[in-house]
């Protein structure tokens, strides 16, 4: 007996979406592990992140490209031309449809918290620039007269971060703490270290200090990053909603794709490690 399997459309659409959300799990995760003993993960994490917002939101634009079009998509070129690796063009892209759709499920109302504008702003930037800091510098190339990745993520992502969730109570014990290991170990303990923007950390106190301040970022930063994903996902799924009740049937089940990130805030919040479902 011959069957009809999934048609091409299905199965590309299928296989972005798959990708999008893999470097997406993993830029989450990897993001939680950034320290600044470890600043390459940084660059690991914002890579990731970048790719997968940029192809998230693209099959958003295509989809919605798509079902408007009678199942036509846009061009290469025509996608490229107008987005390019551009979140800040993106981002309000997939905002303007959701807008045009009056779209309302849970999830579809666009971040816009400091926090989410920054993380899109300096994963934009990294998109285009910053990810080649590093040989700009040496080179006197484009971004050369930029901040690296991590030390942009610190600075417009990190700081707002500590600003709303590291309480004075929790700072000043943190301090007290690292005050009383200087005192009992600081002059056996030697060594420098520089944080992500280049700085010298010279003391072990600073070190503590910065220590527990990178911990606050850890968290939220990957909290902020998982509700911008959340967002993505469930527009994603809701324009599936919308394709299979208007008859289209190429549009794979994003929702199932990005099941896991489609919880609400204390379960995102909970977890360290993200994939998506096998």
């Amino acid at each position: 007996m011959n069957s009809v399997g999934p048609g091409p459309v299905f199965l590309a659409l299928l296989r972005e979406a798959t990708l999008a959300a893999e470097v997406l799990s993993g830029g989450v995760t990897i993001l939680r592990k950034a320290t600044t003993a470890r600043k390459g993960l940084y660059d690991l994490a914002l890579f990731n992140l970048s790719i997968g917002f940029e192809r998230a939101c693209k099959l958003v634009v295509l989809v919605d490209h798509f079902l408007t079009s009678n199942g036509q998509f846009p061009t290469n070129d025509a996608l490229r031309q107008q987005y390019g690796h551009d979140l800040g063009e993106l981002f309000p892209a997939v905002a303007k449809i959701v807008a045009q759709r009056n779209i309302s499920a849970d999830y579809t109302a666009p971040p816009s918290l400091e926090i989410h504008l920054a993380i899109i702003a300096t994963l934009g930037e990294f998109a285009k620039t910053t990810r080649y800091y590093n040989l700009d510098y040496l080179t006197s190339g484009q971004s050369a007269h930029l901040q690296s990745g991590p030390s942009a993520w610190i600075e417009r992502v990190g700081r707002p971060i500590l600003k709303k969730h590291y309480s004075r109570k929790k700072q000043v014990d943190d301090i007290l703490e690292a005050q009383s290991l200087e005192g009992a170990m600081g002059h056996i303990v030697s060594g420098i270290r520089f944080d992500e923007g280049g700085k010298p950390i010279a003391s072990l106190e600073q070190g503590l200090v910065h220590a527990a301040e990178i911990r606050v970022i850890q968290r939220f930063g990957q909290f902020y990053c998982l509700q911008l994903i959340r967002y993505l996902a469930a527009v994603l799924e809701e324009l599936r909603r919308i394709s299979h009740h208007d008859g289209f049937q190429d549009i794979p089940f994003f929702g199932e794709i990005f099941a896991w990130f489609l919880n609400d805030d204390p379960t995102l919040k909970s977890r360290k490690t993200w994939r998506i479902p096998e």
